[in-house]
């Protein structure tokens, strides 16, 4: 896996959606998954954050999730949803802030577009 890019948070948007984008189905800002999720995210973000939900309790589950699984996918990003993301961000390896970027993003696994394997590993950009 390649170096991550340097990204400034005013050089990111907040997700709106979701794209499929490699055969993943992600949250997205457009046709863009240069983006990101947090419990600032507002009713606008909510296909995105029900997207997150889904792949956390489907590339997850219970075993990384633990009390929180199932997530609710709602699309509110509230206090389950938060610590379900800081466990999937620690059992990925990255920093377990509980907010969704791109470097969270290139370690998750997220659900597959097609009917294969249901979930599918970024490995990077």
């Amino acid at each position: 896996m390649g170096v991550l890019p340097t990204v400034t948070a005013s050089a990111i948007s907040q997700c709106t959606g979701s794209a499929v984008i490699d055969n993943m189905i992600i949250p997205a800002v457009g046709t863009s998954d240069n983006c990101e999720l947090g419990t600032f995210s507002g009713d606008m973000h909510k296909p995105a954050v029900k997207v997150l939900q889904t792949a956390m309790n489907l590339c997850f589950g219970k075993s990384v999730l633990g009390s929180v699984y199932p997530l609710d996918a709602d699309g509110i990003f509230g206090p389950n949803t938060l610590t379900a993301l800081q466990r999937v961000q620690s059992h990925i390896g990255v920093a377990a802030d509980g907010e969704y970027g791109p470097v969270t993003r290139s370690h998750f696994r997220w659900q597959n577009a097609d009917t294969g394997t249901p979930c599918v590993f970024d490995g990077g950009e």
